[in-house]
């Protein structure tokens, strides 16, 4: 979980970002899901570039 957030924050291109997003969202939801819920509801202000 911390490398998938890791690499959600270290990203260097928005494209990057959203897919390693996407795969926290995939690998998380069902077992953290107020973690992924937490991200979800600030994706967009995280992913700001």
């Amino acid at each position: 979980m911390k490398e998938t957030r890791h690499d959600i924050l270290m990203a260097v291109t928005q494209p990057e970002a959203d897919k390693s997003f996407g795969q926290f969202d995939i690998q998380y939801d069902a077992k953290y899901h107020k973690a992924a819920e937490c991200l979800i509801k600030d994706k967009v202000e995280m992913l700001a570039f």
